[in-house]
C-alpha cells in the first residue's frame, strides 16, 4: 500500500493533517471510494468516469461515449455512440442513446433517432422524434409514440400507441390507439380506436368502447363489441350493449327544452339539391318482417311534474299500410285527434306535378265541399255527390 499525505486546504472543510493508504496502482477513470469507517485507507471502486467530446462524461464501466458535444452516459455498458452526434444522454444498464439530442432510461433501452426518447427496460425509439416508454414499447418510424408495456407505434409516421401491448402499425399513419390489446393493422389510415381490444381496420373510422371495431372507410362505432359492416355508417350499441333510447338536447329533462333539428346535408352553390333524408327501421331476413315507423306523442294531462306517457300516433309497417291516430275512434264531440289534408276554394283542375305509380294525389273543395283524387290524367269527385 502506499501512502498520500493529506493537507488541510483551509475553507469551510475539517481541518488535521494525516496519512491515507491505498492500492500501489490505478486504473484509468476509476474513481477511488473509502475502505474504511477512520478516513485512512482508500481502494478502487470500480465505478468509472471517462470523458469523450467536449462537456461529455460517463459513469460506469464499459461506457461509451462519441467524439460529440454535451453527450452523457450512466450505467454498465451505456453509449451515446462512438460518433459525432450531440447531446445524448443514456442512463442504465446498456442503454443506448445515439440520434442526436435523444433520451435512453432504463436496461438496454435504445434511442437511436434524431430528437427521440426510449424510458422503460428494452424500450426503443430508431426513428427521428419518436418517442417509447414502458417495458419492451417500440416506437420506429418517424414522430411514433408508444406508451405502455410491449406497446408499438409501427407503420406509418405519427402514429399513437397508448396501452400495455396497443398495437398501431398503420402504414399510412396518423392512427390513435389507446387501451390493452388495441389493434391497428397496416391497412390502417388516419384511424382511432380507443377501448380494451378494440380494433380499426379501415381508413378514417372511429371505435370508441372495449371490443368496438370498425373495418369499414368512414365508419364509426361506440360500445362494447360494437361494430360497422358498411362505409359511411354510424353505430350505437350491440347486442350485449344494447343503446335503445337517444337523446338529444338538454338532456334527459329539463326545466326549458329547446327545439332539435336533425337533418340531411343541405346543397351549397347554385341550383344544388339538397339531400334525401332517409329513415329505415331494421331490415328482416329470409321470411321475417321489417320493423315498422313509429312516431309517438305524449298528450297533456293534469297540472303536475309527472313525465306523461307517450303513444304511437303515426305507423307505417312492413306492409305498407300507413295508420294515423291511436288505436281508438274519436268522440263525435272530439276536438283534437284529426288527419289533415290539402284543400282548395274550388274545383281543382291543375296537374300534379309529381305522382307515384300506385298512389292518388288528393285535394278536399272546401267551396263544394267534396273530396277529389286524382287518377286517369283527371280530378274524380270521390264524394259521389
Amino acid at each position: 500500500m502506499g501512502a498520500i499525505d493529506v493537507v488541510n486546504l483551509g475553507g469551510g472543510g475539517g481541518g488535521g493533517s494525516g496519512t491515507v493508504t491505498g492500492p500501489v496502482s490505478s486504473v484509468v477513470d476509476d474513481i477511488a471510494s473509502w475502505d474504511s469507517t477512520d478516513g485512512t485507507v482508500l481502494k478502487n471502486s470500480g465505478v468509472k468516469v471517462i470523458t469523450g467530446g467536449t462537456n461529455s462524461f460517463g459513469i460506469g464501466p464499459n461506457t461509451v461515449l462519441g467524439t460529440g458535444t454535451s453527450n452523457t452516459a450512466i450505467g454498465d455498458g451505456a453509449s451515446t455512440d462512438t460518433g459525432n452526434t450531440n447531446q445524448n444522454s443514456a442512463f442504465g444498464k446498456g442503454a443506448v442513446s445515439s440520434g442526436g439530442e435523444c433520451t435512453s432510461v432504463g436496461e438496454a433501452a435504445v434511442a437511436s433517432g434524431l430528437r427521440s426518447c426510449a424510458i422503460g427496460r428494452n424500450a426503443s425509439a430508431t426513428a427521428s422524434e419518436a418517442v417509447a416508454i414502458g417495458r419492451s414499447s417500440v416506437a420506429s418510424l418517424g414522430s411514433n409514440t408508444a406508451i405502455g408495456n410491449s406497446a408499438q407505434a409501427s407503420g406509418g409516421s405519427s402514429n399513437f400507441a397508448m396501452g400495455k401491448s396497443c398495437i398501431v402499425a398503420g402504414t399510412a399513419g396518423n392512427n390513435i390507439g389507446i387501451g390493452t390489446s388495441v389493434s391497428i393493422p397496416a391497412a390502417g389510415n388516419s384511424n382511432i380506436a380507443i377501448g380494451n381490444s378494440s380494433t380499426a381496420s379501415a381508413a378514417l373510422s372511429f371505435c370508441f368502447g372495449r371490443q368496438s371495431s370498425c373495418a369499414n372507410n368512414f365508419s364509426m362505432a361506440f360500445g362494447w363489441i360494437s361494430s360497422t359492416d358498411t362505409t359511411n355508417q354510424v353505430v350505437y350499441g350491440s347486442g350485449s350493449a344494447q343503446v335503445n333510447y337517444f337523446v338529444v338536447g338538454k338532456g334527459n329533462t329539463h326545466t326549458s327544452p329547446s327545439e332539435v333539428v336533425h337533418r340531411s346535408t343541405s346543397g351549397s352553390g347554385t341550383n344544388v339539391n339538397g339531400a334525401n333524408y332517409v329513415i329505415e327501421p331494421g331490415r328482416p331476413t329470409g321470411s321475417g318482417n321489417s320493423g315498422s315507423f313509429v312516431v309517438r306523442t305524449a298528450s297533456p294531462g293534469a297540472t303536475g311534474t309527472t313525465l306523461r306517457t307517450s303513444t304511437d300516433r303515426f305507423t307505417v309497417d312492413t306492409n305498407s299500410n300507413i295508420f294515423c291516430g291511436t288505436a281508438a275512434a274519436l268522440a263525435t264531440t272530439a276536438t283534437e285527434g284529426f288527419l289533415h289534408i290539402p284543400s282548395c276554394a274550388g274545383t281543382p283542375t291543375g296537374t300534379p306535378g309529381t305522382t307515384k305509380t300506385g298512389l292518388v294525389p288528393m285535394v278536399v273543395d272546401t267551396t263544394n265541399g267534396k273530396l277529389y283524387g286524382y287518377f286517369g290524367a283527371a280530378w274524380n269527385d270521390l264524394t259521389g255527390a
